[in-house]
Protein backbone atom coordinates (compact mmCIF):
# COMPACT_ATOMS: atom_id res chain seq x y z
CA UNK A 1 0.00 0.00 0.00
CA UNK A 2 2.80 2.43 0.92
CA UNK A 3 4.67 1.68 -2.30
CA UNK A 4 1.55 2.48 -4.33
CA UNK A 5 1.08 5.77 -2.45
CA UNK A 6 4.68 6.76 -3.21
CA UNK A 7 3.92 6.58 -6.93
CA UNK A 8 1.28 9.32 -6.84
CA UNK A 9 2.10 12.75 -8.27
CA UNK A 10 1.99 14.56 -4.89
CA UNK A 11 4.25 11.95 -3.30
CA UNK A 12 6.73 12.17 -6.15
CA UNK A 13 6.80 15.98 -5.87
CA UNK A 14 7.39 15.66 -2.15
CA UNK A 15 10.23 13.17 -2.63
CA UNK A 16 11.88 15.31 -5.31
CA UNK A 17 11.72 18.30 -2.94
CA UNK A 18 13.46 16.19 -0.25
CA UNK A 19 16.18 15.22 -2.77
CA UNK A 20 16.64 18.89 -3.63
CA UNK A 21 16.88 19.83 0.06
CA UNK A 22 19.49 17.16 0.66
CA UNK A 23 21.61 18.37 -2.25
CA UNK A 24 21.19 22.01 -1.19
CA UNK A 25 22.83 21.10 2.12
CA UNK A 26 25.84 19.98 0.04
CA UNK A 27 25.90 23.21 -2.01
CA UNK A 28 24.22 21.71 -5.08
CA UNK A 29 21.10 23.08 -6.81
CA UNK A 30 19.18 20.44 -8.80
CA UNK A 31 16.28 21.41 -11.00
CA UNK A 32 14.20 19.29 -13.36
CA UNK A 33 11.02 20.00 -15.31
CA UNK A 34 9.82 16.44 -14.79
CA UNK A 35 10.63 13.84 -12.16
CA UNK A 36 9.35 10.33 -11.72
CA UNK A 37 10.46 7.12 -10.14
CA UNK A 38 9.35 3.56 -9.70
CA UNK A 39 10.24 1.48 -6.67
CA UNK A 40 8.94 -1.56 -8.53
CA UNK A 41 11.50 -1.30 -11.33
CA UNK A 42 14.15 0.64 -9.37
CA UNK A 43 14.23 3.54 -11.81
CA UNK A 44 14.33 7.31 -11.68
CA UNK A 45 13.56 9.57 -14.64
CA UNK A 46 14.40 13.28 -14.84
CA UNK A 47 13.75 15.62 -17.76
CA UNK A 48 15.34 19.01 -18.52
CA UNK A 49 17.88 18.64 -15.71
CA UNK A 50 20.25 21.32 -14.42
CA UNK A 51 22.93 21.04 -11.75
CA UNK A 52 24.49 24.23 -10.44
CA UNK A 53 26.24 25.67 -7.42
CA UNK A 54 23.64 26.66 -4.83
CA UNK A 55 23.18 30.42 -4.63
CA UNK A 56 25.56 31.15 -7.50
CA UNK A 57 24.66 33.65 -10.21
CA UNK A 58 26.95 31.77 -12.62
CA UNK A 59 25.62 29.44 -15.35
CA UNK A 60 24.77 25.82 -14.40
CA UNK A 61 27.63 23.34 -14.55
CA UNK A 62 25.53 20.58 -16.13
CA UNK A 63 22.44 20.44 -18.30
CA UNK A 64 20.85 17.32 -19.74
CA UNK A 65 17.65 16.81 -21.68
CA UNK A 66 17.09 13.60 -19.71
CA UNK A 67 18.64 11.51 -16.97
CA UNK A 68 17.55 7.91 -16.50
CA UNK A 69 18.89 6.20 -13.38
CA UNK A 70 18.50 2.59 -12.35
CA UNK A 71 19.08 1.75 -8.68
CA UNK A 72 18.95 -1.15 -6.30
CA UNK A 73 15.61 -1.18 -4.50
CA UNK A 74 17.03 -3.62 -1.96
CA UNK A 75 19.90 -1.24 -1.20
CA UNK A 76 17.48 1.68 -0.89
CA UNK A 77 15.36 -0.22 1.62
CA UNK A 78 18.57 -0.86 3.57
CA UNK A 79 19.33 2.86 3.68
CA UNK A 80 21.93 2.90 0.89
CA UNK A 81 21.63 4.23 -2.62
CA UNK A 82 23.34 1.95 -5.11
CA UNK A 83 23.15 3.05 -8.72
CA UNK A 84 23.42 0.30 -11.29
CA UNK A 85 23.16 2.46 -14.42
CA UNK A 86 22.95 6.15 -15.33
CA UNK A 87 22.07 7.34 -18.85
CA UNK A 88 22.29 11.03 -19.72
CA UNK A 89 20.92 12.37 -23.00
CA UNK A 90 21.65 15.79 -24.41
CA UNK A 91 24.43 16.31 -21.88
CA UNK A 92 26.13 19.71 -21.82
CA UNK A 93 28.86 20.52 -19.30
CA UNK A 94 29.82 24.17 -19.00
CA UNK A 95 32.75 24.91 -16.68
CA UNK A 96 32.76 28.66 -16.19
CA UNK A 97 35.22 31.00 -14.48
CA UNK A 98 34.36 34.69 -14.20
CA UNK A 99 36.75 37.66 -14.21
CA UNK A 100 37.08 37.44 -10.40
CA UNK A 101 38.18 33.80 -10.57
CA UNK A 102 34.89 32.34 -9.26
CA UNK A 103 33.81 29.12 -10.93
CA UNK A 104 30.49 27.32 -11.20
CA UNK A 105 31.50 24.10 -9.42
CA UNK A 106 29.21 23.15 -6.54
CA UNK A 107 31.05 23.04 -3.23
Amino acid sequence: MLAAALHTTPAQRYLFARVQESLTADGVRLTAKAFGFSLFSGSLRLREVEIAAQGSPLPPLLRASSADVDFSTRGLLGGRVRLSQVNLSGLRIHYFVDAQGRDNLPR
